[in-house]
């Protein structure tokens, strides 16, 4: 089930540089031709069968392929609203960065009450990695 969708605007990551630099063809090949950019907000302009949580009109973020486009295709389940009060350019540079943190801070295993250094707090990531040491009752 996927969602057609108008890209307003695409995050620049680490990843999408190296990419295009062929930094990553060991693990992450390019296929010609090849679009690249992970990151990205946008309005929904057509939900595919099946996809009953996002309509026309629904605005929109998400972590997905070949974001660097005008209009791209998106699984549903990789879609999230985006929250009143956040405009689609903030929202585009949301997505790998938050889940990066959060699976950082995750893979450790930290569990309430526990303290946790989060070198790096100013940035994305580390905003992510602060949030989810609250979400779990740590201290950050």
């Amino acid at each position: 089930m996927h969602c057609e969708r108008i890209v307003a605007a695409a995050g620049v990551n680490p990843i999408d540089y190296k990419w295009r630099a062929g930094l990553t063809k060991d693990f992450y090949p390019m296929q010609f031709p090849a679009l690249i950019g992970v990151d990205m907000s946008g309005t929904v302009v057509n939900a595919g069968p099946g996809v009953e949580e996002f309509t026309e009109g629904n605005r929109v973020f998400a972590m997905a392929d070949n974001t660097y486009a005008e209009l791209c295709v998106v699984k549903a389940d990789a879609l999230a609203d985006i929250p009143e009060g956040l405009d689609l350019i903030q929202a585009a540079a949301l997505p790998l960065v938050t889940v990066t943190g959060n699976q950082l801070l995750s893979a450790t295993g930290i569990k309430a009450g526990q303290t946790v250094l989060v070198a790096g707090a100013q940035g994305g990531v580390g905003r992510s990695a602060v949030f989810t040491a609250k979400h779990v009752s740590a201290r950050p």
